[in-house]
């Protein structure tokens, strides 16, 4: 796929990832167990996890300059300096982090974004993209499970003026349709066509687990659900842009960039 990797294999999660820094790109390093403490001392202060720049200028007018004297520090004084993360930094140091690696987790907020080839002064082009980005937003939305509260939107007018405007949904959903109206609401009051536009974005926050909404006209909430249902069945099977409803499916997709900022994982990529 053409994509280069570099890893690094140890006894503990913190050891491996040092270890997979060191040579890149395509680089293999394997730390056998019980060398974890050698093969940490020779490196930098910088290349040990959670040792940021203000706590290693404070190392180093102790001395401390390598990860190795880091770990020859007693506790006590790593406790003096750092208090009770002193000593989580000296076992650290030393190749010990006992934290289990978790699986990833279901995201806070899920958002997608696209930066123009060039400023746009189309407010039907931006809107038609908008769309677009919040049609992948909700079939994430909907391969997770999660149903959201919020609709946000995101602008970038030129010079680098970004904007970022929610609506709040009366309860939790998933559905195209219903988050897709919120949207549009915010871009009738939001959108300035009148400036250049670099950046637009949409997505969602304020996620729980779905739960059915009863409405009053459930068969036809019923029939839209199943809609957004075949249709992510044909978007994973052809392709994301193989269908799209109504305004989105005009997005002129050859004016933008995308940049998938799923939150993850990532209290968010």
């Amino acid at each position: 796929c053409g994509l280069d990797l570099s890893i690094g294999v140890a006894s503990c999660k913190l050891v491996a990832k040092v270890a997979s820094e060191l040579r890149k790109p395509r680089g293999l390093v394997i730390v056998q167990p019980g060398h974890e403490a050698a093969f940490l001392a020779p490196l930098p202060l910088a290349k040990l996890p959670g040792c940021g720049p203000a706590t290693a200028v404070r190392l180093e007018r102790v001395g401390v300059r390598t990860i190795g004297e880091l770990a020859a520090l007693p506790d006590p004084l790593l406790g003096e300096l750092f208090g009770h993360y002193g000593r989580v930094l000296g076992a650290h140091a030393r190749g010990s982090d006992p934290s289990p690696v978790l699986p990833p987790g279901d995201p806070k907020s899920i958002s997608r974004e696209v930066t123009f080839d060039h400023d746009l002064t189309d407010s039907t082009r931006v809107t038609d993209t908008a769309l677009r980005l919040l049609q992948d937003v909700t079939q994430s939305l909907r391969a997770h499970g999660l149903s959201a509260r919020t609709v946000v939107l995101k602008i970038r007018y030129q010079p680098f003026d970004t904007q970022s405007r929610q609506a709040t949904l009366p309860y939790p959903t998933d559905r195209d349709d219903q988050i897709a109206a919120a949207l549009r609401q915010l871009l009738e009051t939001q959108l300035d066509g009148s400036r250049p536009i670099r950046l637009i974005g949409a997505g969602v926050s304020n996620l729980e687990p779905c739960a059915t909404q009863l409405s009053l006209l459930e068969a036809r909430s019923s029939r839209l659900a199943q809609l957004d249902e075949r249709l992510d069945e044909l978007r994973d099977r052809y392709g994301d842009h193989v269908i799209a409803r109504g305004a989105s499916a005009r997005t002129h997709q050859k004016d933008v960039r995308r940049d998938d900022l799923d939150a993850l994982r990532e209290p968010g990529r």
